[in-house]
């Protein structure tokens, strides 16, 4: 059994010894030739370069395959779809292909609009730019008849435009026309600077302010001139007048039973009516025209405001010398307009259900306030009579209306888009009817009414005057001179305030936008003046203050 074990380790030794020899010799053949280990470590590398060769190239096989199919399948897919699709007839062709050219010149329609209503925009722009500035140069020669205004003209630039052709004028820079208006509100002003304008049309006018141009329009505009223009204008503040109540007292048949005192004497009839005028009536109209420019509006008829006029501003002269008589007629003649019925607005009202008859005024202190109406009859248009428009309908055509539901307002909005010139800035309606002035309200008074009575108490009369009592006696109790005597004494004060403050705005073409040009407008930037009426006009006068109106007050 040893002998075999024996054997056994002997055995596995020589193995042992045999394997060494073997990896020796390995390693001295290695030794000897050392190019075979790198033979074999580079066909390795081939090897795994070859297999990831094949496996790019299987995949983008595979890859080639799918796209293959994919094509295939949509191909297949517009076949069917085409043989499904009706074929289109050469009409039917040419009618789609003229509506897609039909939407492409939409497209390009479109966008030339839009350029064109951008240059609509900026002309209408300028033109209401022009416009404004027409409008008030217009306004200045038309009302250059009643000694109220005076054009002064200063031309920053006045360069001569030379003489050429349309095409040559065409082809140079054109420069920006800059006009610039001032209107300046005062009284009493340097009658040897007046001034009229050209006798162009108003866009002449604008662009010819100081140069020698007798061009078209559009050569004008074409210009190389550089002109800035700038042009004042001073007016007098604008006083608008009404007739019965201010200048006279028209005697109703149906207020006779009402008037307890006696009347003065009437200097004649218009319309049925005896008409009395206030006592101071020439030296009011010498005075006021004088230091205003002055209108007259009324809701009387047209031809009953012509008769009134001419009573009371030439028969009443009649008394006097020739001189007087042609003041007067020179007064009538100044007037800037002369307003009626049918300048008013006509308003229906509610009648008061407790009452059979209408409150005739707003004013507490203004018991018997009469409107300028006429009892014609055979006539067309309805006349008010009554602070708040108590009117004689004897139109059988209007039957629909209760005569004391109507009332004629006067609208201030109307004056100040007729005449430019003019704003709530300087602008004063004398009315005794408050009810009939809603628009603008701060820029009219309301004085008790003149009634035309007889004041033969000598010792009342002197009364009122003495101690300060003028500016305290009730209204009722008040005579026509008294009554006139506190008028007066406003009148004075307010060409005392033009006088020494003078309202200066300015209109420019290159800084006006569209809102300003709204005549509507009833905005002022003469805060002095309101605040002069405030102080002077609260009372009697019956000034009203706006509700918006801010006033500030100096120290």
């Amino acid at each position: 059994m040893s002998s075999m074990v024996t054997e056994d380790s002997n055995m596995s030794t020589s193995n042992s010894s045999n394997s060494k020899k073997r990896s020796r010799s390995t390693r001295k053949k290695r030794n000897k030739n050392p190019s075979s280990s790198t033979t074999h470590s580079s066909l390795s590398v081939t090897t795994k370069i070859v297999s990831a060769e094949a496996e790019v190239a299987a995949a983008a096989a595979a890859a080639a395959k799918i796209i293959t199919t994919t094509t295939t399948t949509a191909s297949s897919t517009i076949k069917k779809y085409n043989k499904k699709k009706p074929r289109l007839s050469k009409s039917e062709k040419r009618i789609r292909k003229q509506e897609a050219q039909k939407l492409l010149d939409d497209d390009n329609n479109g966008q030339n609009n839009n350029q064109k209503q951008k240059q609509q925009k900026q002309k209408q722009k300028q033109d209401v730019m022009t416009t404004k500035i027409d409008r008030i140069l217009k306004c200045a020669d038309q009302s250059l008849f009643t000694g109220s205004v005076i054009i002064d003209n200063d031309n920053d630039n006045d360069n001569d435009i030379t003489n050429g052709d349309d095409d040559e004028r065409t082809t140079r820079t054109t420069n920006k026309t800059e006009a610039t208006i001032q209107i300046v509100s005062g009284c009493d002003w340097n009658r040897s600077k007046e001034r009229r304008l050209p006798t162009m049309t108003p866009t002449m006018t604008l662009l010819s302010m100081g140069g020698r141009m007798t061009m078209t329009r559009s050569r004008i505009m074409r210009s190389t001139a550089a002109t800035t223009t700038t042009t004042t204008i001073r007016v007098k503040p604008l006083i608008i007048l009404d007739i019965n109540g201010i200048l006279c007292h028209r005697i109703r048949k149906r207020h006779q039973t009402q008037q307890n005192n006696k009347l003065r004497s009437p200097i004649g009839m218009v319309a049925g009516t005896p008409v009395i005028p206030r006592t101071d009536l020439k030296e009011f109209f010498n005075y006021l025209g004088q230091h205003f420019c002055l209108a007259i509006w009324t809701s009387a008829k047209r031809k009953t405001v012509k008769k009134l006029l001419d009573l009371l501003l030439i028969q009443k002269s009649n008394n006097s010398n020739n001189n007087n008589n042609n003041n007067s007629n020179n007064i009538q003649n100044k007037f800037l307009f002369v307003w009626c019925q049918n300048e008013c607005i006509k308003k229906v009202i509610a009648k008061d259900p407790n009452n059979s008859t209408r409150k005739k005024s707003t004013r507490e202190d203004n018991k018997k306030s009469s409107d300028d109406d006429d009892d014609d009859k055979n006539n067309n248009e309805v006349d008010c009579d009554g602070a708040a428009g108590d009117c004689d309908n004897n139109n059988n055509n209007n039957k629909d209306y209760d005569p004391s539901s109507i009332i004629y307002e006067k609208h201030l909005s109307k004056v100040f888009k007729a005449f430019p010139l003019w704003s709530t800035n300087n602008t004063l309606l004398v009315d005794d009817s408050p009810e009939k002035c809603p628009v603008a309200i701060s820029n009219c008074i309301h004085p008790p009414p003149i009634h035309g009575g007889q004041h033969n108490n000598k010792a009342s009369h002197s009364i009122e005057r003495n101690n300060g009592l003028l500016h305290t006696t009730p209204v009722h109790l008040l005579s026509d001179e008294g009554n006139e005597q506190r008028q007066a004494q406003f009148f004075q004060k307010l060409v005392n305030f033009w006088n020494n403050q003078p309202h200066a705005s300015t209109v420019s073409s290159s800084s006006m936008e569209e809102d300003e040009i709204s005549a509507t407008t009833t905005t002022t930037t003469n805060t002095g003046y309101y605040q002069f009426l405030q102080e002077n006009a609260d009372g009697h006068m019956g000034w009203r203050r706006h509700g918006d109106l801010a006033i500030n007050k100096t120290s």
